[in-house]
This record gives C-alpha cells, structure tokens and sequence, in this order.
C-alpha cells in the first residue's frame, strides 16, 4: 500500500470515528429524552451529513485517485 492511501484511508478512519461520536450523542440525547430538541436535530443533521462525507470519501472511484 503506498503511503497516500495510507494518508487517505487514516483521514477517512478519523471521519469514521467522528460519524460514530455523533451516531453515540444522538442515541444518549433520545435515551434522556432530548430527542425533540433543537441540538438533537442539529446532531442528526451533522450525522448525516458526515455519513453522506464518508460513503463519498469511500467511492471506489475516489481511492482510486490516491491509489493508482
């Protein structure tokens, strides 16, 4: 594996992680009860947002250019 995937393919774990800290707010702000709340909605919006990020990040096409 050249060291530019290797550089892309960490940045996307990191996205990853962020994607997943965001999925963990969102559940423990339903669990309190917090689920029709302004900050719940703006986390669901980031979450999807980074999600949406990331299955582009993902693209084969996209490694592909890092990865010749």
């Amino acid at each position: 594996m050249n060291s530019a995937l290797e550089a892309y393919l960490a940045e996307q774990q990191s996205l990853a992680l962020k994607v997943r800290c965001a999925a963990r707010a969102l559940e423990n702000m339903l669990d309190a009860g917090f689920g029709g709340t302004e900050a719940a909605s703006e986390i669901a919006g980031l979450l999807g947002s980074l999600a949406h990020d990331l299955q582009n990040a993902l693209d084969i096409t996209n490694i592909e250019k890092v990865a010749p």
